[in-house]
């Protein structure tokens, strides 16, 4: 697969980051990153969920502080997305997402299986998490959202449906064009996105959009049963998730320890915009504080 050579070799440049690969249970080869110190024992697990047309790679600046910290951090490209096998953009049901995430959390808990796991979830990836969390609470000690879509304030009644049709006729319809700078304000971080032969530029199919819209309806519902510590993360000026996807979790989820953190003046992917660096310092010293406390426990 052409994609996964160009990766590979990247990787063997990345200091402790190791590519692999696992079969899903439709037989999809989905393409997995892991960073951790050579000869080291984490503290704890982080399992990163990417959000739509990225891949686990954009990543890897947060795997490396986190790594230097003595945390072990695995990520997989979602099917249809980076080196992963399926079409590009394509799904028919977010299960399937779920399902994968599920299949390589229970791997890292076999593998470190007195490890505080966490999972964190950006965008797209903060609503697959929201959905494996609630249907696998058990796996994990502590939730990190960024950006969730977890609610959609753009599409009515009228506009569902009439994608609904879209959906049927034309599937691989494009509904949505890929717009680099509204996900960051960075210049430098606009022409990363646009370079990156890896992010799926062709814009969002109608089908796709379809099964968010479904997973957001569906996960809305049991948003409540949520009651694992988390923190949310949202930029005041995201303009692909709207803020109050993020308030929704706060003002739904049970769990008595939760926390939200707005970035002014950001836009949506945290930590590629103006305050990536205090935006990884929150997610670290979260985590820090969260792996303490699971500690206290034992």
């Amino acid at each position: 697969m052409q994609r996964c050579a160009s990766v590979k070799t990247i990787c063997n440049t990345m200091a402790e980051c190791c590519c692999s690969s696992i079969k899903n249970k439709d037989g999809l080869t989905v393409f997995t990153r892991s960073w951790m110190k050579d000869k080291c024992n984490p503290k704890a697990v982080l399992f990163i969920s990417h959000g739509v047309t990225e891949h686990c790679g954009r990543f890897h600046k947060l795997a490396t502080i986190l790594q230097e910290n003595d945390y072990a951090v695995y990520g997989h490209d979602h099917v249809g997305h980076g080196n992963s096998d399926g079409e590009r953009i394509h799904i028919d049901d977010y299960q399937t997402y779920v399902t994968d995430v599920i299949q390589h959390v229970e791997l890292l808990k076999s593998k470190h299986p007195n490890l505080p796991l966490f999972i964190y979830g950006e965008s797209m990836g903060g609503l697959i998490t929201a959905m494996t969390v609630v249907e696998r609470p058990d796996l994990f000690t502590g939730v990190i959202f960024s950006a969730p879509a977890i609610v959609n304030v753009n599409v009515g009644f009228f506009k569902y449906y009439v994608l609904k049709v879209v959906s049927y006729f034309a599937p691989h319809h494009i509904v949505l064009p890929y717009v680099p700078k509204i996900i960051t304000s960075d210049p430098e971080e606009v022409k990363g996105l646009i370079d990156d032969s890896l992010i799926c530029q062709d814009g969002l199919k109608a089908k796709w959009s379809l099964a968010t819209l479904d997973a957001q309806y569906k996960v809305q519902q049991r948003i409540p049963e949520i009651q694992l510590p988390f923190i949310t993360l949202h930029g005041s000026k995201d303009r692909v998730v709207d803020i109050v996807s993020s308030h929704f979790l706060m003002d739904h989820a049970k769990s008595e320890d939760k926390m939200m953190k707005v970035f002014e003046g950001s836009r949506h992917t945290l930590l590629h915009d103006i305050h990536k660096e205090e935006a990884t310092q929150v997610v670290l010293e979260w985590l820090n504080k969260h792996c303490n406390k699971d500690a206290s426990k034992l």
